[in-house]
């Protein structure tokens, strides 16, 4: 933390001294860099002049996205999309969870009673069975399965339209709702995103990232803002996205005391325990008891979804997903979800979708696609194309063979970090 500290300081101090020597500059141009440290110091900073100049590369991008940002909301592109006309509200919600391996919910066939009110509901959803992360790191994974970027790491934010450009473009009102905090080196660019939104709520004020990490902020805390998005513009189509902090580490932070069920290290359900020690074991116990707490926050927000859609009628829908999976000691002595040491863990998420009766009746044809590839494999670099068919949305920019809730779905190769998934990855303990 102090090495850290120090770099911030060093960087702010880097960055007025940039802005003192050049205040007159603004990037311009797809590019929008500012001169790079290594041209206009270069020897100041000696061994530093890597870190700076990769920090000043970091906020130049900042502020690109930023500026296309502002002019997204003020109208200021050539996007085309269209809602469908409807006599009913609309409400879609989708729920973005964090670091959550769906190999540890119940709800997919794990031993311990982890997520006994979805599990209580699932004939009422469709939880699909073979959906997977295209990264398994927080930004990336957000950015890939929300815009147009898919894929392609190099895509950056300001390139690329999201699912709220063109939602908003398309007449609905947007929310995002984040229990994950607004600043540090994983969250910057995400919450640039979310301010993209109509209106924009973080209620995790615990930190930057890495502090966040070490602090109890549970996820309990947007329910309340998300009852209130839920109910306000009334004769409007809204989307809310929420994003939690799940079952991230340290595991034993996420969820409160109530929530402390699976307790005995003698109890951790796997099939081969002798490479576990007692520290593993009680990591475990703490992550399973952190997915417990989300069934609990998930069927709280599905069920102000339901009441809501009963007492207005309206066509709503709920998609929930994790952004990418995490590893806790399955078949090795690996905690995580790193790019370096790959593990089908690290991708496999969980993936459902709840829909109104409104909806059911107003798009029966969605909802036939939903049925047909529910045990389809996906991976969510796609899924603004899914979304836009669940909103109702025409876009140009729609590719229905990619979106899993189209009856002209096809599952292409499923590849991360330059892995087949399906061919080097799945068959692993």
């Amino acid at each position: 933390r102090a090495i850290l500290a120090f770099l911030a300081y060093f960087a702010f101090v880097f960055v007025g001294l940039r802005g003192m020597a050049q205040p007159n500059i603004e990037p311009s141009g797809e590019e929008s860099h500012t001169e790079s440290i290594k041209s206009a110091w270069p020897d100041f900073f000696g061994p530093f002049n890597g870190i700076l100049h990769a920090f000043d590369q970091y906020t130049s991008e900042i502020r690109a996205y930023r500026r296309e940002a502002r002019k997204r909301k003020e109208g200021l592109v050539d996007l085309q999309a269209t809602a469908t006309p409807t006599s009913s509200r609309e409400v879609h919600v989708v729920v973005i969870g964090e670091s959550t391996n769906r190999n540890h919910m119940q709800l997919y066939g794990y031993s311990r009673e982890t997520t006994p009110r979805l599990f209580a509901q699932k004939d009422s959803m469709f939880v699909f069975s073979d959906v997977i992360s295209t990264f398994s790191h927080t930004l990336e994974a957000v950015k890939s399965a929300l815009t147009f970027a898919g894929a392609d790491k190099e895509k950056k934010l300001y390139q690329v339209y999201s699912i709220l450009d063109v939602a908003r473009k398309a007449g609905f009102r947007t929310y995002w709702i984040s229990n994950q905090p607004p600043i540090g080196i994983w969250d910057n660019q995400i919450s640039v995103l979310a301010k993209t939104a109509d209106e924009s709520i973080f209620v995790n004020r615990t930190g930057e990232s890495v502090a966040a990490c070490d602090t109890h902020s549970p996820d309990e805390r947007v329910l309340e803002p998300f009852d209130i998005a839920l109910h306000s513009a009334a004769n409007q189509k809204i989307l809310i996205i929420v994003h939690l902090m799940g079952t991230h580490s340290q595991y034993h932070l996420r969820y409160p005391e109530r929530f402390n069920i699976f307790t005995d290290p003698l109890s951790v359900p796997r099939k081969d325990r002798r490479h576990l020690d007692d520290y593993q074991r009680k990591t475990i116990n703490a992550y399973d008891n952190a997915v417990l707490y989300g069934d609990w926050v998930l069927s709280r927000i599905l069920e102000s979804v339901r009441t809501a859609s009963q007492s207005s009628n309206s066509i709503s829908s709920m998609v929930y997903f994790s952004d990418h999976g995490e590893e806790v000691f399955e078949s090795r002595a690996y905690i995580g979800h790193g790019w370096d040491n790959l593990g089908r863990h690290h991708f496999e998420i969980p993936f459902m979708v709840w829909l109104s009766q409104e909806f059911e009746r107003a798009r029966p044809q969605t909802v036939d696609a939903i049925k047909a590839n529910i045990t389809k494999p996906f991976m969510t670099s796609s899924l603004i194309y899914a979304l836009i068919d669940l909103m109702g949305i025409k876009t140009p920019l729609q590719q229905p063979q990619q979106s899993l809730f189209s009856p002209l779905y096809k599952p292409g190769p499923r590849v991360v970090y330059n892995v087949d998934y399906d061919l080097r990855l799945r068959q692993k303990p």
